[in-house]
């Protein structure tokens, strides 16, 4: 419970204790907690940070009216939020002298009022070569997250890959192709490129993706399609079907048939490990003295095991302390010690379908099922951790569909859909989850910029950067219907009512003595600042919609009441809506409300 009498108030009803997250119930303690943060000062809650979208879901095409070959600038009108570093494809092109197709991409550099030059690669984008266009008209499309020409972030899920040391962020979408954030070490400047896929190869999908960093200082992705593995150096050449058995390339069925489970992990031996159906695959530098080169097969070395019986599938992996744990299809956690022939011992689960595993320090849980529940692991047996409260969508066991996962700052992060038993999409949970692991709260931390509560973040990446501001978090998302895009969390509070907490749900009276109250109250232990405010809602019913009983937004106020506008409750629910300021904020730091 996350209330108390307080006898020495009239018997006034007090609820605080922010700090125990969410419930299990409203019956049993707070029903709802979204865009606070409870775990920096416990027993406040307070408008958390917010985030802010540095790839756009949905771009126009555009249409270039003219062309300069004397400047190379092009003049285009129809497309809406045009950056530098964006990539792009020509549909139609006359006289322009581009290649018009989908496989072809060139890069947006100079962008004016009106007017861009282009590169025909990375590489020249980066040094601002442009590219010598000529006299002429065309039209264009955006290679941007979300159009249907390149992809969806959905789609069995995205996949990331960051480096701490570099500080490199990755996200691969559902086609195989790679979107690269704020990469100095890759000889970019912090920026937001994409690449356009494998040219020439005919396998399609997103389906794992790791950042090597060999011993020579060469610095190489691996992306895993459904049958092939692609690599990317740091000059930002693709070479697309490499066969690591002999170093050949242009293999476009070496993996196993999978549209879904390639996932992969560096290793904390910086080997490289891969799903590849019951078995792993490996590939590592052979000798730090001789350089690494995914085209010479006597630089590295690669093996396949069969971890797993024929009869299950590999779906993601961890590693736990030397322990390589590999999550399933099955109901079991397979623990291998990377060098025998069959995993140790099978780590038998509850549930089956294991789509996320994530180590903190010595735990590892394992987001499986389809109800929400995430079991946490020792290396060697499981038990249920947290499950994820029915009540929040409004109907009954509704079925859970997990998306990305991670950790960072002793947080467990972590999101997903809900559908309802008819499949009918639940749009209450989107955004961004988190599970103290010190006090097992759980709360929603992050409105995604879509500003709804539908879809769900797909691929999450720590921000390892110097004092990284807000949460700290890359978020890769779908909003549920037709967008996608890439979040990154700032340091500005939410702004527009959207922090709020729902308190237990209690029965202070019955059918024959229903309860009428006189006054709420809310206490802060911070005084509210020019811009900020709270409002306090109730409901009589947990089906209810909440009704408000007062705002207020008194600079300088620690507390405030008002007189209640309801009567005859046998049941009430209250929330707490805050709002802070941007500029020198409090962050409307809640302490208690209380209602007499």
């Amino acid at each position: 419970m996350a209330y108390h009498i307080d006898p020495n108030d009239e018997n006034a009803i007090v609820f605080d204790s922010p700090e125990k997250g969410i419930a299990d119930s409203p019956y049993l303690g707070i029903s709802d907690i979204r865009n606070m943060n409870i775990v920096s000062i416990p027993g406040e809650s307070s408008v958390n940070f917010a985030t802010s979208k540095i790839y756009s879901e949905v771009i126009a095409n555009g249409a270039i009216t003219s062309a300069n070959a004397g400047t190379y600038y092009l003049t285009y009108t129809g497309a809406a939020n045009i950056e530098n570093g964006m990539a792009i494809n020509f549909t139609v092109q006359s006289g322009l002298g581009v290649t018009a197709d989908i496989f072809t991409t060139y890069w947006i550099i100079n962008k004016g009022v009106g007017v861009f030059q282009i590169a025909n690669s990375l590489s020249n984008f980066l040094t601002g070569t442009a590219f010598h266009v000529t006299n002429g008209t065309g039209t264009f499309t955006v290679y941007q997250v979300g159009t249907n020409a390149v992809g969806q972030f959905n789609t069995g899920q995205s996949h990331s890959a960051y480096n701490s040391y570099d500080l490199v962020y990755a996200f691969l979408d559902a086609v195989g192709q790679l979107w690269l954030y704020n990469s100095s070490n890759l000889q970019t400047a912090s920026g937001k490129y994409i690449f356009a896929g494998a040219s020439g190869s005919s396998d399609t999908g997103g389906c794992g993706l790791v950042y090597y960093q060999a011993s020579d200082g060469t610095r190489w992705f691996f992306i895993f399609r459904s049958q092939s593995i692609d690599w990317l150096d740091q000059s930002f050449n693709w070479v697309w079907g490499w066969k690591p058995l002999d170093a050949t390339t242009h293999k476009t069925a070496y993996l196993k048939a999978s549209t879904t489970f390639h996932k992969s992990i560096l290793g904390p031996d910086n080997k490289v490990y891969y799903c590849d159906g019951n078995w792993i695959g490996r590939f590592y530098q052979t000798a730090i003295g001789t350089p690494f080169n995914p085209g010479d097969k006597n630089t590295y070395t690669f093996d396949t095991t069969s971890v797993l019986p024929f009869t299950d599938q590999s779906q993601c992996l961890t590693f736990l302390a030397n322990t390589l744990l590999i999550g399933a299809r099955g109901n079991v956690l397979y623990p291998w010690d990377t060098f025998s022939q069959i995993a140790q011992y099978p780590i038998f689960v509850a549930e089956s379908n294991c789509i996320n595993l994530v180590t903190i320090n010595t735990n590892a849980f394992a987001f499986m099922g389809g109800r929400g529940r995430i079991y946490i692991t020792n290396g060697t047996n499981a038990q249920l951790y947290k499950k994820i409260p029915d009540h929040i969508s409004g109907t009954v066991e509704p079925y859970f569909t997990w998306g990305g996962a991670t950790s960072f700052k002793n947080q467990l992060y972590f999101s997903f859909l809900t559908a309802n038993n008819a499949g009918a999409a639940n749009n209450n949970y989107g955004g961004v989850w988190a599970i103290d692991i010190d006090t097992s709260a759980l709360r929603l931390t992050n409105k995604l910029s879509f500003d709804t509560y539908g879809g769900y973040a797909t691929a999450l990446i720590p921000n390892y950067s110097t004092n990284p501001v807000g949460t700290g978090l890359y978020i890769n998302w779908y909003n549920g219907s037709s967008g996608f895009g890439i979040d990154v969390t700032v340091g500005t509070p939410y702004t527009g009512f959207q922090a709020s907490i729902d308190y237990d749900l209690i029965a202070p009276g019955t059918f024959l003595r229903a309860k009428t109250f006189k006054t709420v109250e809310y206490k802060l232990s911070s005084p509210l600042v020019a811009g900020e405010s709270i409002s306090i809602y109730y409901r009589k019913n947990f089906k209810d919609a909440f009704d408000l009983i007062f705002t207020s937004s008194t600079t300088g106020a620690y507390s405030d009441n008002h007189s209640v506008n309801f009567t005859n409750a046998q049941w009430i629910q209250l929330r707490a809506v805050t709002n802070s300021a941007v500029s020198s904020p409090s962050y409307v730091r809640l302490k208690e409300v209380r209602i007499k």
